[in-house]
Order: C-alpha cells, then sequence, then structure tokens
C-alpha cells in the first residue's frame, strides 16, 4: 500500500510540472507533446500495478526531457544569481 502511494505521489509531481509547463508559449509540436504525457500518466484504469509500471518505468525519464527540452522558454535575468550565495553579475 506505501509503495502505490509513492508510485502515485511520484505521478501526480510529473503531472504538476507538465501542468505548469502548459503555462509557457508552447509550439504545437510541444504542446502535443505535453498533452500525450499527461494521457500517458493519467489513464482512467489506474491500478497499482499500472501506477508502478509508470513510475518506476520510462515514462519519468521521458517527462524530464522533454521539461529540459522547454529551456528556451525561460530567461533567467543577467541581475539575478544563479545559486543562493553567489552575487550578481555585473
Amino acid at each position: 500500500m506505501l509503495d502505490t502511494f509513492r508510485h502515485l505521489r511520484r505521478i501526480h509531481a510529473l503531472l504538476v510540472l507538465l501542468t505548469t509547463a502548459q503555462h509557457l508559449p508552447l509550439s504545437r509540436s510541444e504542446d502535443r507533446t505535453l498533452h500525450r504525457l499527461i494521457a500517458v500518466l493519467s489513464p482512467s484504469d489506474m491500478t497499482p500495478a499500472r501506477a508502478a509500471a509508470l513510475a518506476g518505468g520510462s515514462v519519468p525519464d521521458r517527462v524530464h526531457g522533454f521539461l529540459r527540452g522547454l529551456r528556451h522558454h525561460v530567461t533567467v535575468p543577467q541581475s539575478a544569481p544563479r545559486h543562493p550565495g553567489q552575487t550578481p553579475r555585473p
């Protein structure tokens, strides 16, 4: 039971990331990929076995790879420190 909860929590975290990515100005292709990943992570017949397969299979890596590919939509202001404690660039 705890394993199932852990798997569902991981799936939920991936869905939150994908839902947040919907606010970016995605291309048509990116939008299709995003919705395909959301559909894969939210089957209508979720079972403990399916949750384990989704959370432990290739889907999390696919989601993270997709999200890394969206970096071009996000800009970091040059005056902002990149890491806590780092001084801003001139």
